[in-house]
């Protein structure tokens, strides 16, 4: 039973859409089966044939990762020093205080040389180079992750559901499972029928 162990905090919302996260110990083990198609059945007071009402929502259920930044590796890099372009004095015409560092096993390549010294300039290079590639992983990984929730929601028609609240019947049906509970105690939040 839910009953306060879970917080529950929305994170964003708009028409038709609304992101929780959904804290606390075993929320993990609870919700892990709630990806998919969400339908529920009912009849309206205000129907008079007494028609039989269906909306689907759909469902993703996805882990918080913990941000990593890109670590570099010396044997990865190719190091060149140049000289600067531009105005900037003798310093910066005269010697190779410009640094060109690629990134060998993806190709990035960043070039500094507004910094006054050598090593100024490699400082601020392999900073660049560091965010750059930290930016291309959250890039795939936010690809990955969106593909993921295209999969798990799947289209949202009658053939994906994996639940069906049958409000008029008092019957919550989850087809993966093959299990049964009573509408009262599933809208009280009551997940343990599917352990």
């Amino acid at each position: 039973m839910l009953g306060g162990c879970f917080s529950f905090d929305i994170l964003n919302e708009s028409e038709g859409f609304v992101r929780v996260k959904v804290s606390g110990k075993g929320s993990k083990d609870l919700y892990r089966w709630e990806s998919g198609g969400h339908r529920i059945q009912h009849i309206s007071p205000t129907d008079s044939k007494k028609r039989v009402h269906t909306s689907t929502i759909t469902v993703a259920v996805l882990y918080e990762t913990v941000k990593t930044e890109f670590e570099l590796n010396e044997e990865d890099l190719e190091i060149k020093c140049c000289r600067g372009s531009g105005s900037g004095g003798q310093n910066r015409n005269k010697r190779d205080t410009a640094v060109i560092i690629r990134h060998l096993p993806t190709g990035e390549t960043v070039r500094s040389e507004n910094q006054r010294s050598q090593l100024q300039n490699k400082m601020a290079a392999m900073e660049l180079l560091k965010q750059r590639l930290t930016e291309s992983l959250d890039k795939k990984a936010f690809n990955a992750q969106s593909a993921k929730v295209k999969e798990m929601v799947g289209s949202g028609e009658r053939g994906d559901k994996i639940r069906t609240v049958q409000v008029q019947n008092g019957i919550v049906v989850d087809h993966i499972r093959n299990k049964r509970t009573d509408v009262k105690s599933y809208f009280k939040g009551d997940l343990d029928w599917l352990k």
